[in-house]
């Protein structure tokens, strides 16, 4: 209804992941996400702050840029990231913010209502998304780090069970 709910998911997704997507999954330039009055007044300069409680940590992930207009109507575009933990600058922090918020799923937690029906295509059996669904929610859920583990634990079980026989045959 024109209020500004798909410009405030635009601009989460911006600070998180430095870009946002259309309908259409087209880029969108940062300096159109800019409001009308910055536009029309040549002000291309865009900081987005973003406050997160994450395990009981203080988050703040902030993304800006700052953008100049060339005679041919593009963009020279320039910005920065910072993030911090706690108050503690993040070292490397778009590896973090990912590690929280993969970019793989955000699309299930930011997106368009009006696009449901995109959503439903995902549902259907002969849909090439739902692969792509499958190892989405499986990696919310941490099923990946599962596999790992248990390859590993019967790694070492193998590793025991060949030592226990090794010492066996000694001892008898």
């Amino acid at each position: 209804n024109g209020q500004g709910k798909t410009t405030i998911q635009n601009s989460i997704l911006w600070v998180l992941y430095g870009k946002a997507h259309d309908r259409h999954k087209r880029e969108i330039p940062p300096t159109s996400l800019l409001n009308f009055k910055a536009k029309e007044e040549d002000i291309f300069h865009l900081r987005v702050t973003l406050y997160i409680n994450h395990e009981n940590e203080l988050w703040t992930i902030m993304r800006e840029m700052k953008a100049s207009k060339n005679n041919d109507n593009s963009f020279f575009k320039h910005h920065n990231l910072h993030a911090t933990r706690s108050g503690i600058p993040l070292p490397n922090d778009q590896n973090e913010i990912e590690r929280i918020l993969p970019r793989d799923v955000s699309r299930f937690f930011f997106f368009d209502g009006e696009m449901l029906k995109e959503y439903e295509e995902l549902l259907y059996k002969n849909s090439t998304s739902i692969d792509l669904l499958k190892k989405s929610i499986e990696r919310i859920l941490g099923v990946p780090n599962f596999r790992i583990a248990r390859d590993d634990l019967d790694a070492i079980v193998k590793k025991i069970e060949s030592e226990r026989n090794r010492i066996l045959k000694k001892l008898d």
